[in-house]
């Protein structure tokens, strides 16, 4: 039987699949998945998935190597279009396959349409395919991003603004309100960046606008923090957290470029997203035993109030779109935090708890018991020094212990590289 060879303009790539099946001699079976109901917003989205069950028969045509050009039909037309020299003949024949430059294309869609064109049969690669699903997704994400998660960040941003200013206003521990007013700078960060045009912006978008006033005592910080994130020179201390922040992240890129509306987005997401509450602090730490409790009252603070301010909805919203997209985070989040309370105070519990050190410290080992995070996500200039052990990395990431209000998330390659 003669055969025809398959022009294959991508070589495959290895991806994960969610489908798991059996096979049964020449038949593959893949049983049918419907998730259930997830109360986790780390999660929820996972609630969606659902699989139909599958099957398939194997039976395509087997082939042995080396392959004998004179039983390939085709052979003539595959070898005149693509210029095959004597190498590439032999590294075909020897394989099944042979590799070969195609040159440079801008839309991954072309070079199909080209061999197409030119009568050549074609294998569509999984890599292909995962590109594409990779555009679409991009794209979908821009869309919700500029229609939803936009305003909806600027409203969280104004809730816990205006409940952080509160807190600091009726607050009499000097711990409590310090935390409070440093909760005051950090949303107000996120507040500029949300509101405050780039550079040579026009004024043509049609973006919602708040009024809103820094108050004077935490003007001087968070006009710093908003000087470092224009700069983005690389690591430099950070004006309400005390460690060294890299500041070069704040570059908008990707599909972030393309609008001033997703600009402002990209950099109060990459804030909101970057900034640490640190849990250790002292000694070797990258702050001190006072920050770190100020942190830890600071991450509290915010944790109760998400729902208190009646925001929650609206973070685990953005939480559970952008984490379907992106991938879970990696640190821990305001939802492990207020689990993390419940525990150690039941519902009793109150803020002026945290004055206490007995409350403090039986808080603070609660979180200590919580999971680590997998990445190193830049906080505090964190060096390893030769010889690298896992021992030395694992002593990293629990020196980096964070609540990050919309954390860093955990995607493979990051963890592998």
């Amino acid at each position: 039987m003669m055969k025809k060879l398959m022009a294959i303009a991508m070589i495959g790539t290895f991806i994960l699949s969610s489908l798991s099946g059996c096979i049964n001699e020449n038949t593959m079976k893949i049983s049918p998945v419907k998730a259930a109901h997830i109360e986790n917003p780390k999660s929820a989205f996972a609630s969606y998935y659902s699989c139909e069950g599958l099957s398939l028969n194997l039976n395509a045509d087997g082939y042995d190597l080396p392959l004998d050009f004179g039983r390939v039909e085709n052979f003539k037309e595959i070898g005149n279009f693509f210029n095959l020299n004597e190498e590439q003949k032999s590294l075909l024949s020897k394989n099944g396959f042979v590799v070969i430059d195609y040159g440079r294309v801008n839309d991954i869609v072309e070079a199909y349409k080209t061999l197409k064109n030119e009568g050549m049969p074609i294998f569509v690669t999984s890599d292909t395919l995962l590109h594409l699903y990779h555009i679409q997704f991009n794209e979908l994400l821009k869309s919700i991003e500029e229609r939803e998660l936009f305003d909806a960040i600027l409203n969280i941003s104004i809730s816990m603004a205006e409940k952080a200013e509160s807190d600091y206003n009726s607050f009499s521990d000097a711990l409590l309100k310090e935390a409070a007013r440093r909760n005051v700078a950090f949303f107000m960060v996120g507040l500029e960046l949300l509101q405050r045009s780039s550079e040579g912006y026009n004024g043509s978008e049609n973006i919602r606008k708040v009024d809103f006033k820094v108050p004077d005592h935490v003007k001087e910080e968070v006009d710093a923090e908003l000087t470092a994130i224009e700069n983005h020179a690389g690591f430099e201390k950070s004006a309400i957290f005390g460690y060294d922040e890299d500041y070069s992240q704040y570059v908008p890129r990707g599909h972030y470029t393309r609008s001033e509306k997703l600009t402002r987005y990209f950099k109060a997401m990459m804030w909101y997203g970057r900034m640490a509450f640190l849990l250790k602090g002292g000694g070797n730490a990258l702050i001190s035993e006072e920050d770190a409790d100020i942190a830890t009252v600071q991450a509290s603070l915010i944790s109760v109030e998400l729902n208190e301010t009646g925001v929650m909805e609206e973070w685990e919203r953005i939480y559970s779109i952008t984490s379907f997209f992106v991938g879970l985070a990696d640190d821990l989040t305001p939802f492990e935090y207020l689990d993390a309370i419940n525990r150690v105070f039941n519902s009793e519990f109150n803020f002026t708890f945290l004055a206490n050190e007995s409350n403090m410290l039986s808080l603070k080992a609660e979180l200590a018991s919580l999971r680590s995070p997998q990445i190193y996500g830049g906080t505090g200039a964190c060096e390893i020094s030769p010889p690298f052990t896992k021992g030395k990395l694992d002593e990293c990431l629990n020196e980096t212990k964070v609540m990050r209000f919309m954390g860093q998330r955990f995607v493979p390659d990051s963890y592998m590289f």
